[in-house]
């Protein structure tokens, strides 16, 4: 049986990306991001699945590009939320 090229494989950008700091493995942050089944890319919350805004602008329907743009910024923005003694979660 033939396979199914068209069909989208589950990829997360953090599968994709092997960040090593000092020799040891980075924390997951609490976004990555995932190719949706028309093969563009959305944005989401690891910790309960959902996808997530930017300025009221929901990250689907997204370039492969766009979406490592938006998960590198909301990744810097939960490192220092983080670090500020917080959370880390967005309100």
């Amino acid at each position: 049986m033939p396979i199914d090229r068209t069909e989208a494989l589950p990829v997360r950008y953090s599968d994709a990306v092997n960040l090593i700091i000092g020799g040891m493995a980075m924390i997951r942050n609490g976004f990555d991001m995932r190719r949706e089944s028309d093969m563009t890319w959305c944005v989401y919350d690891v910790f309960n699945g959902e996808i997530v805004s930017i300025e009221g602008h929901k990250q689907s329907g997204l370039s492969e590009s766009d979406a490592k743009e938006a998960v590198d910024l909301l990744n810097r923005k939960y490192i220092e939320r983080h670090q500020e003694c917080g959370s880390g979660r967005l309100p």
